[in-house]
């Protein structure tokens, strides 16, 4: 049995000793007053007080209200279940509310922490791209346009050598990038080309379609990539060559890059690795990426959902952190702790009131007719004025003075309405062993103290 088992297990019985507790103590003088210590305990243990605290603390507060309050057998009745649901049930209840609650709140700061520090690590990455990211497009471009100007071989060799570590440091960057950032937040489509055009590379960005709702994040971030993947493939493998990017605005979003095909092969080759990502990305969200590879003419196609959602990243795009999801989660676990236990303590205090009132209308004799009964009077004339039934013994709580020899008593509870809580009874003794028995005794019961 693992830690935490034995630390429940103690905590269980020690909500048990202070259930036993409160209905051992009295209702009354002072015994009322210590009802405070289970009360006590119970909240402890519903909130989850460190357990070394807890039992010492529990047992002792349990063994000294009960030494000090008396001990008295619980009776099984409508106040014994009621002080159990006071005294230990309504205290655990609210402890183990709170403690809820707490726990939930220390979650939220963590996912909050956790999320600023992605935002720090997103930013970062940002200026990286921004900055690195310009300056190795900046020399892939101009090593490119060397190359397309050089005389000799050699000084061609030179140039795609230096274009081609530059297009490979930016895709290391890239990566880098990726592994930092996670699902970092990018420009638009709009934004991405102005960048290349910026940088010398002629782009052209032809839009149609419909003007709807905005893309989901996830689509959006998705197209860009692709665009911008085949804009680097298009400087590496076709640098100086016109780019063509359409775009569709509908339910699937439709992208199409073609660039024509060079003249002759520049010897640069990115092994397919960066259109195998955003394949792999597009496909996550619900899209396709085809590579359509022509004689003269080399495209890419994209078919993206407008409202696309990865599966397995939470909002935000920070891995393992939802903080509105564990928002919602924490509002279903208060209201769970809330509307359980006070659905269960509607059923009982229900099914306890339905008691109550029976009881009270087959057994409460009301003070009015116990005065009515006139002594040395057969039961069969009295019988109008007697309820149905009578209860076997009093509870323990009251004060039952011998009754008097060759008589047998008969106890009702001293109430007037279903509204009369008094624990008072009424004790009637008729004379034992004749056919009709003759009331000979009457007496009021209360607790001791009482007056």
């Amino acid at each position: 049995m693992g830690a935490r088992a034995v630390q429940g297990a103690v905590r269980i019985a020690i909500l048990v000793l202070a259930a036993v507790a409160a209905a051992s103590l009295p209702n009354s003088g002072d015994g009322a007053l210590l009802q405070v210590v289970p009360a006590v305990v119970a909240w402890s243990v519903g909130y989850g007080v460190r357990f070394l605290w807890t039992v010492p603390a529990g047992l002792a507060g349990i063994a000294g209200a009960v030494l000090a309050g008396g001990f008295a057998v619980p009776a099984a009745g409508l106040s014994t279940v009621l002080t159990l649901l006071t005294v230990v049930g309504l205290p655990w209840w609210a402890g183990r509310a709170l403690a809820i609650r707490r726990d939930h709140a220390a979650r939220v700061r963590r996912l909050e922490l956790r999320a600023a520090r992605w935002d720090e690590r997103r930013q970062i990455a940002q200026d990286m791209h921004d900055s690195l990211g310009h300056d190795l497009s900046v020399i892939a471009l101009q090593a490119g346009a060397w190359e397309l100007k050089a005389d000799g071989a050699e000084q061609r060799a030179a140039a795609a050598a230096v274009r081609g570590g530059a297009v490979a440091a930016t895709d290391r960057l890239q990566s880098v990038i990726g592994l930092l950032a996670g699902t970092t937040a990018e420009p638009d489509l709009i934004d991405v080309v102005d960048r290349a055009r910026e940088r010398g590379v002629p782009v052209e960005l032809v839009r149609s379609g419909r003007d709807g709702p905005s893309w989901s994040e996830p689509t959006r971030y998705t197209a860009y990539r692709i665009v911008q993947e085949c804009l680097t493939n298009a400087v590496r493998h076709a640098p100086g060559e016109p780019v063509t990017v359409r775009v569709h605005d509908g339910d699937p979003v439709r992208l199409e890059i073609t660039n024509p095909r060079p003249d002759r092969e520049t010897g640069s080759s990115g092994g397919g690795r960066g259109i195998a990502g955003v394949r792999a990305r597009a496909e996550r969200i619900g899209g396709t990426v085809d590579v359509r590879p022509g004689p003269d003419v080399f495209g890419v196609e994209a078919i993206l959902p407008r409202k696309g959602t990865p599966r397995g990243t939470p909002a935000g795009g920070v891995p393992g952190v939802d903080v509105a999801a564990e928002r919602r989660s924490g509002r279903r676990r208060h209201l769970r702790a809330a509307v359980v236990p006070l659905t269960l303590v509607g059923v009982v205090a229900a099914g306890l009131v339905t008691a109550h009132v029976v009881t009270v209308q087959r057994t409460a004799l009301s003070p009015q007719r116990y005065d009515s009964l006139e002594l040395d009077r057969p039961r069969s004339a009295l019988a109008a004025r007697l309820p149905a039934r009578s209860q076997a013994e009093a509870p323990p709580v009251l004060v039952v003075p011998p009754a008097p020899a060759g008589t047998r008593c008969e106890l009702y509870p001293a109430r007037g309405s279903v509204l009369d809580l008094t624990p008072d009874m009424f004790r009637l003794c008729f004379t034992a062993g004749v056919a009709d028995p003759i009331l000979v005794v009457k007496d009021r019961l209360r607790p001791a103290g009482a007056p």
